[in-house]
């Protein structure tokens, strides 16, 4: 019974041993990040007051990379501040902003997609004698719709592009 326990014991070291250059390595923040624009999102706190609290997520630019830490300067009036990286629960780096093109397109594509679902289901199975379409007719028209108005809100609100990197 004792040699079982101490056989236990000792697997279980070797396995916290095993564990631990995995989280510090964790820790550790790519250099290639210097100078770049970064979004970071923080582990969660533990439970507020409030209850559920969504993560806090930091934009700005990466002006120091440390062992462990990262100096990060969110506005070019603010002061930097350093942010621990066993607190950095996200690091995505900015590749930078789509042209009005590309985000039209999306923006079209993803209206279609929704339009022309949303359009087909609500509208293509009503017994209506007033509204004679049928489902592929509704589905069609809401894809039209949906392509225009998501292709114009693209175009007008291009969005940043991001990569993970941890």
């Amino acid at each position: 019974m004792m040699r079982t326990a101490t056989l236990l014991t000792g697997a279980l070291v070797a396995l916290g041993c095993l564990g631990a250059p995995r989280a510090a390595a964790a820790q550790q923040l790519p250099a290639e990040v210097l100078d770049q624009r970064v979004r970071l999102e923080l582990l969660p706190l533990a439970r507020t007051v409030e209850g559920h609290a969504d993560p806090q997520v930091i934009r700005g630019t990466v002006l120091e990379v440390t062992e462990d830490s990262v100096r990060v300067q969110i506005h070019e009036g603010a002061a930097p501040f350093m942010i621990a990286g066993s607190a950095i629960a996200h690091l995505d780096v900015s590749r930078g902003i789509r042209t009005s093109v590309e985000s039209g397109l999306e923006g079209a594509g993803k209206g279609a997609l929704l339009g022309g679902l949303e359009w087909g289901f609500f509208n293509g199975f009503r017994n209506d004698p007033f509204f004679s379409q049928s489902f592929a007719q509704a589905v069609i028209s809401g894809a039209v719709f949906g392509a225009i108005v998501g292709g114009v809100l693209g175009a007008l609100r291009p969005q940043e592009r991001w990569e993970r990197l941890r």
